[in-house]
């Protein structure tokens, strides 16, 4: 299939191409360009086969670390007209002879709010990693939802609104710091719990600035839960047109106590539905023990789970493709569900140390 890609020069039409292709919130003109900045350029993807657009893509042209020499990053997969294996294939296999033509370094494809079920078949010149998310299917009304509840949620919840705990909502930025404040108290509460080490800020290019940012377009809100005057649990969103997607979430102790996120959860859940929102996307859990807590509390949520896969390629340009052997070894390493964690840590810290040296050419 000869598979041609265009940048796009109209911008107008995307998102309802976006929509009609079943895109993720991620590729949505508002995510793109209230993420990027002065050094991370935002960049639309058009793919054509026989004059046809069969599929869009937006993201991120951005350095790679401190190196010269820049790459592609998109926070989600192809956006394509059907999900044929063969074509999403084959946009892929354009999508890196383009990257090579333009002298880009890699290919990063997350996986945030990816709709389209993984398969071996399709992924082409990249390689997966493979993960989960939970959403909810809010076409089916939110009271089925709710009730699909584990029995414990259920009850934490109506005992929160039992003892006045208040769900609202907001799009104010005098609540960002409120919001990392929580933030805070669930890393530290969850580092005691054993969860180890971790990033809360886990979207790449994501920080404090475009929070603010994404906050004034309008295009996220904080849901949070109050007692006395008091936040006790918030979660900030991102809204595209079909679905809603959780971008982060804290908790202060009391609230843990008074189970706010269960509260939050349900309360949030109908509001979505009333707004005619298609999904609500909770987004994933990391692929260890150290975060079993997490996952079996969203397993009592009821969601579906939606399995996809991050991809990238090894480096496409010299100097960078000397470090491919490691790439792949680390990958290998990564993607193995037989080798112990033991073993599996110190060999991709030390894959980590040898790819940091990018940085130092």
């Amino acid at each position: 299939m000869n598979i041609l890609i265009k940048e796009a020069d109209e911008l107008k039409r995307w998102d309802d191409e976006l929509e009609a292709f079943g895109g993720s919130v991620f590729l949505s003109r508002s995510w793109i360009e209230n993420i990027a900045d002065h050094n991370h350029f935002p960049l639309f993807l058009q793919f054509f086969y026989q004059g046809m657009l069969i599929a869009v893509l937006g993201g991120l042209d951005t350095p790679v670390r401190n190196h010269p020499q820049r790459q592609l990053f998109f926070y989600s997969g192809i956006a394509t007209v059907t999900h044929d294996n063969l074509l999403i294939k084959h946009c892929k296999i354009a999508l890196s002879k383009y990257a090579q033509s333009k002298g880009y370094a890699r290919i990063t494809l997350k996986s945030y709010d990816h709709h389209i079920p993984f398969n071996n078949g399709a992924n082409g010149p990249l390689k997966p990693y493979k993960r989960m998310e939970y959403c909810f299917d809010l076409t089916k009304g939110w009271e089925n939802i709710t009730d699909g509840f584990d029995s414990d949620i259920r009850r934490r919840a109506r005992k929160a609104e039992n003892e006045g705990l208040i769900f609202k909502e907001s799009n104010s930025i005098e609540l960002v710091d409120a919001l990392f404040d929580l933030l805070h108290t669930t890393y530290s509460t969850r580092r005691k719990k054993g969860y180890g080490n971790y990033s809360f800020l886990f979207l790449p290019y994501f920080n404090r600035e475009q929070i603010t940012k994404l906050l004034l377009s309008g295009s996220a809100s904080f849901f949070y839960i109050q007692y006395a005057g008091i936040i006790l649990s918030m979660q900030l969103y991102f809204k595209g047109r079909r679905g809603v997607y959780g971008l982060l979430m804290g908790t202060s102790n009391l609230g843990y106590k008074m189970s706010a996120p269960s509260l939050l959860f349900k309360k949030g859940v109908k509001e979505l539905a009333t707004r005619n929102y298609a999904y609500y996307n909770l987004g994933g859990v990391q692929r260890n023990q150290n975060h079993a807590g997490l996952k079996k509390f969203k397993d009592k949520l009821g969601a579906e789970i939606l399995y996809s896969a991050e991809e990238t390629t090894n480096f496409l340009t010299s100097p960078l493709f000397f470090y491919n052997p490691t790439l792949i070894i680390k990958r290998i390493i990564s993607n193995s569900s037989y080798i112990p964690g033991r073993i599996k840590k110190p060999v991709i810290l030390g894959c980590d140390f040898i790819l940091n040296q990018a940085d130092k050419y």
